[in-house]
């Protein structure tokens, strides 16, 4: 012990020689080498960041121009969230229930428990919305949310590739065809926990004991963050997790006991903290008010169509837009099209499936990625628009509770997810180790990245926000406990729920006898629109710019429903055959209106 002990003072003190000076030389050299080192690090992680989130703005840019009225995408379930992103906040700060919103759909309110607020973005949301608006907070998420996505995909996926591979693999998530079919749901295109959660399943079945715990506690938080985000995405997450352990233990069933302790602890530990995480959630959606039987959406609709493997819905680098639009025409569901992989792509998982065979990791990723390809084609295979009713494993679903409301085609993204690594994989062992050696594998790898990255630069729409409705406008001093119906009506099809717009930019000082959400009928059947005689008379004005043949009879019913809802005061902003619209609001009123800040407005609503 003793000369060992002596052995390590002279190394210490610079060496047999003991030469003066050696060992403040070497330790200032293995400084330098620890700081360089530190700062690699930092800039393997740094420079990736700022990379997705020049993506981000890239990808929004035309509408930062003018980012209080206008937003990347088509007008659609935007104005939703533009509305909840608000409301969550605004709910905290008076201390009432964020997930009732009892200003739409008024005087029954909505259980938002069955729609997609996304309570964790709308807190993220809060300071930017509460000094910019909800468009700007809108257009802010859309590029944390894609920025995030790359990076989180780029850190799970460093610890098989370098950074390279992993940050061009990333480009596939924040790029691929995910993003642009969902950017008018800003909560389905969060989908950053994911990758985490795919991070955290792997470090705890290779750790042990306590270290497995902790990777389980960090999964589980990963798996609360998105229920808050999507909860869908979270059961899709979990159905692929399931998958791919399944296939990793049959792939190495001789040595599964050795991590299976592990692995009890981890997801045991995981399990606990989502099932906490989603009790007030689901809990809500059971015992809250207007509750929903049966599946929300019609089964076989939403299913990924054959074609749409290889032929994307929306412009990518190698497809134009417009190229493809009277083929996507004909999917069924095809605004959820979003199974399009690529010939190269294709090509490159089966290229990693073969060539590295052997390796689990690989072949895991593979069978996973055909296994949520298949699931995502739904119940019944479709090709080209005709449902040719051959069954297929994803029909299993249509009989189980909860899962029967998942989207088939959504699974798209789940596979999205095992193709960057296998591509992640393809490019670190080809193109940045063998670049002449592995040419094959170079250029399918590089080949399939371009084949599904998105344009960037994407179509803006954009909104006028009449004064009335803006901070300091006259809605502000609206009475408390305002009810109003509002121009143009909420109509599917018809017309935008921009009121839903305007009352969030208003800070909720008037309510609405309507909302496009999902919500009960009087048979707990779910539905977007609740049926009403003043909904059809709009939607007569708003289509075909007529109206209903005025008499006594019709002004007594819909006076009638005016009070029965608690009206007091009628609105009419920008509109289609906003003329129209004017002139029965009179003659229904009994009164002109007054031109205020833009709109519209009635204040007396007579009792006959």
């Amino acid at each position: 012990m003793a000369q060992i002990t002596e052995t390590d003072s002279t190394v210490r003190r610079g060496g047999t020689g003991g030469t003066p000076g050696a060992e403040p030389a070497a330790d200032v050299a293995a400084a330098q080498v620890a700081a360089q080192r530190r700062r690699m690090t930092v800039l393997a992680y740094v420079l990736p960041l700022f990379g997705y989130l020049l993506v981000g703005f890239a990808f929004t840019f035309r509408a930062w121009a003018d980012p209080s009225h206008s937003w990347t995408g088509p007008i659609g379930d935007n104005f939703l969230f533009m509305n909840w992103m608000p409301w969550i906040p605004h709910a905290l700060s008076q201390g009432h229930n964020p997930l009732f919103e009892p200003v739409l759909d008024y005087p029954r309110g909505v259980n938002l428990a069955w729609n997609t607020p996304m309570p964790l973005g709308s807190i993220i949301a809060w300071p930017i919305t509460a000094a910019a608006g909800p468009v700007v907070a809108y257009n802010a998420m859309a590029v944390l949310a894609i920025t995030l996505d790359g990076f989180c995909t780029y850190i799970w996926l460093r610890r098989h590739v370098r950074p390279v591979a992993a940050f061009a693999a990333g480009l596939l998530i924040a790029m691929g065809p995910w993003v642009p079919q969902h950017i008018t749901q800003i909560s389905h295109i969060s989908i950053w926990p994911i990758p985490l959660m795919f991070l955290c399943t792997e470090r705890l079945l290779a750790a042990r004991g306590p270290r497995a715990v902790l990777w389980g506690a960090l999964l589980g938080l990963a798996g609360a963050a998105q229920i808050y985000l999507a909860s869908e995405l979270l059961a899709l997450a979990v159905i692929a997790i399931a998958v791919a352990l399944v296939i990793l233990a049959l792939l190495r069933a001789s040595s599964w006991r050795e991590w299976l302790p592990g692995a009890a602890a981890g997801l045991s530990t995981a399990a606990v903290i989502v099932a906490i995480a989603a009790a007030p959630l689901l809990l809500y959606q059971a015992h809250g008010p207007w509750p929903i039987t049966g599946p929300i959406q019609p089964p076989n609709t939403y299913v990924a169509d054959l074609q749409n493997l290889v032929i994307p819905a929306g412009a990518t680098w190698l497809w134009p837009h417009g190229a493809t639009a009277s083929l996507t025409a004909l999917w069924t569901g095809a605004a959820e099209a979003t199974a399009y992989l690529g010939a190269p792509l294709i090509l490159v998982a089966v290229y990693a499936a073969i060539r590295w065979r052997r390796e689990p990791l690989v072949l895991a990723a593979a069978l996973g990625t055909a296994a949520m390809v298949l699931l995502s084609l739904g119940p019944h295979l479709h090709i080209g628009g005709v449902d040719t009713g051959i069954k297929l494993p994803a029909a299993i679903f249509n009989h189980l509770p909860v899962l029967s409301n998942l989207l088939p085609v959504r699974f798209s993204l789940m596979a999205d997810f095992g193709l960057a690594l296998l591509l992640a994989l393809v490019l670190d062992r080809t193109l940045l180790r063998h670049p002449w050696r592995a040419k094959l594998g170079s250029a399918l790898g590089v080949l399939g990245v371009a084949s599904c990255l998105s344009v960037v630069l994407l179509a803006t729409s954009s909104v006028e926000i009449p004064q009335y409705f803006a901070p300091g406008g006259a809605a502000s001093s609206l009475p408390p406990g305002t009810v109003a119906l509002v121009g143009p009506y909420i109509d599917d099809g018809a017309a935008s729920p921009v009121s839903q717009l305007w009352q969030a930019e208003s800070d909720f000082h008037f309510s609405l006898i309507d909302g496009l959400v999902i919500t009960s009928d009087a048979q707990g059947h779910a539905t977007w629109i609740l049926d009403n005689p003043i909904r059809d008379v709009f939607h007569m004005i708003q289509v075909n710019g007529a109206t209903p043949p005025e008499g006594p009879d019709l002004r007594t019913s819909l006076l009638a429903e005016l009070h029965q809802r608690s009206v007091t005061v009628a609105i009419l902003g920008p509109m289609p055959h906003r003329d129209v619209a004017n002139e029965f609001l009179t003659w229904l009123l009994g009164a002109a209106p007054k031109n205020t800040q833009g709109v519209l407005v009635w204040t007396s609503i007579p009792t006959s």
